[in-house]
């Protein structure tokens, strides 16, 4: 998907981009005798959150064939709204009372999805005002929430500048300023739709109530400000998130004072005398044994075949494919820690990501 900018994205501004995905979230029961229920759905970075949200009722439909699970109940509901961190939609309460008739906002809501979502002017509703009472439905418009682009204030880490050659006699000092003009963004939104084949065995194994394995690739990108200064063993809590969300592969460069500086390449990693480098993942380590590395002596053979198998593991092929060669690979090197083998079931637990770096010297920048 392209998308042609009206204008062009200048140094320190920003784009607004709306995005769909649906997800089903079920809650078992409500709880007994309590009058409100906070319900904590799930945790999403800001690229995931919600734009509507639909909540319904259904009462002791589940498993039982002789009740049409297609049609909602009325669960006596007298407010409803979405807590997004600290906002809230609606900012206003809805007071409800379906015992009186009093719901006319939750049915204009309802009414009035149809054109937000596909942005048009024709109002389709399923239910009329009466039949709402009976079969609610709540809608929740959230769309303001938009996915934001935002550029950098100066583009010095996204370009490199010559250093003029002063050896000669007379010659003059210059000095380059460029800007950089966004003109536009290509954004890739995967797809995966199965063909018959696959749809009919994906339902048997549902009907089965089978657990299923789902391998996702997704990239993120942490940074660590600095190494610990006087000591020689870094450990670095990335984050904690799911087992789902656990990675599959781990890539670890260093640089040494390239940031905001017009002379340096930031696309170049440097040595950073690296001695040992593993992942945890709770109790787990990758690789298992520790890696025993010293590159003054030439000692990376481990390292740089880690790094000219992650596309042979990666793309699932027999070909290698390497940038850079072993020679090259003293100077830039680049660690791969390969986790994908880790048993990835449907699991409601937590992983934490640390990455275990120990330095051959006590000072590293």
């Amino acid at each position: 998907m392209k998308l042609q900018l009206l204008t062009r994205i200048k140094a320190d501004e920003s784009m607004m981009i709306p995005f769909r995905r649906w997800e089903l979230h079920e809650l078992p029961a409500l709880t007994q005798g309590s009058t409100i229920e906070i319900w904590s759905v799930k945790t999403c970075s800001a690229l995931d959150s919600p734009r509507y949200v639909i909540v319904f009722f259904q009462t002791k439909k589940a498993d039982n064939l002789h009740e049409d699970v297609t049609l909602l109940d009325n669960a006596n509901i007298k407010s409803i709204r979405l807590a997004l961190n600290s906002d809230y939609y609606p900012q206003e309460r809805m007071l409800l009372d379906f015992s009186k008739d009093q719901y006319a906002d939750a049915h204009f809501n309802y009414t009035e999805f149809n054109k937000c979502y596909h942005n048009c002017q024709e109002k389709r509703s399923l239910v009329n005002f009466a039949e709402f009472k009976s079969r609610p439905m709540f809608v929740i418009d959230c769309s303001g929430r938009y996915l934001g682009l935002k550029s950098s204030t100066v583009d010095i880490n996204v370009k490199v500048v010559e250093r003029a050659n002063t050896a000669l006699p007379g010659s003059p000092q210059t000095q380059s300023i460029a800007k950089i003009t966004i003109e536009s963004i290509n954004l890739k939104v995967p797809h995966l739709t199965p063909n018959d084949d696959i749809k009919l065995q994906l339902l048997t194994r549902i009907k089965a109530d089978e657990s299923m394995m789902i391998p996702f690739r997704r990239w993120e990108l942490h940074e660590l400000p600095a190494l610990t200064q006087g000591s020689t063993i870094e450990i670095w809590s990335v984050k904690t998130c799911s087992a789902l969300d656990s990675p599959r592969y781990v890539i670890v460069f260093f640089q040494t004072k390239k940031a905001d500086n017009l002379h340096e390449d930031v696309t170049l990693f440097d040595n950073a005398n690296i001695k040992s480098i593993r992942l945890a993942l709770n109790s787990d380590y990758y690789p298992q044994e520790r890696m025993l590395l010293d590159f003054s002596r030439d000692q990376y053979a481990d390292a740089h075949f880690n790094y000219t198998e992650f596309n042979k593991s990666y793309h699932n092929c027999q070909e290698k494919r390497s940038l850079v060669n072993f020679a090259e690979f003293k100077s830039r090197p680049m660690f791969v820690i390969d986790c994908s083998r880790r048993h990835l079931g449907l699991k409601s637990s937590t992983v934490d990501i640390k990455p275990i770096l120990v330095c051959s010297m006590e000072k590293t920048s």
